[in-house]
């Protein structure tokens, strides 16, 4: 009797344990530092995406466009859908939708009417 409630207790805790594991086995992994580079007319334009959790545990994803001058600025909003992420910077008139392969993100870069391929590697 105590060898059948201690192998429920434990088959009980073992799931709790993993369940977070199994729910997030799909879950892509698009936090970090990414770098790609823009290339419009003959001009490289160099741009850097970090995508971290705050304190609140909401999603986070800042822009470097250096060519710009624009540094750490906030993509005011944040899609994400299994694989596929879409960022918005409203005050720039930009939105960039890619797809997370791996470590690269592979997608379109639209700004001022133009799209243009733009592809991230994860640097961390």
């Amino acid at each position: 009797m105590f060898a059948k409630s201690l192998f429920k207790l434990l088959l009980i805790g073992s799931i709790f344990l993993l369940l977070p594991l199994l729910l997030n086995a799909n879950q892509t992994n698009f936090y970090g530092e990414w770098n790609g580079n823009l290339t419009y007319a003959n001009n490289d334009c160099n741009i850097s995406l970090n995508i971290s959790t705050n304190d609140n545990g909401q999603i986070d994803a800042f822009f470097d466009i250096p060519l710009q001058n624009i540094f750490d600025i906030p993509a005011d909003k944040i899609d994400i859908d299994k694989n596929i992420i879409i960022l918005e910077l409203e005050s720039k008139g930009i939105v960039y939708k890619g797809e997370i392969k791996g470590n690269t993100i592979e997608g379109t870069w639209k700004q001022q009417g133009i799209s243009l391929n733009l592809k991230f590697e994860k640097t961390n």
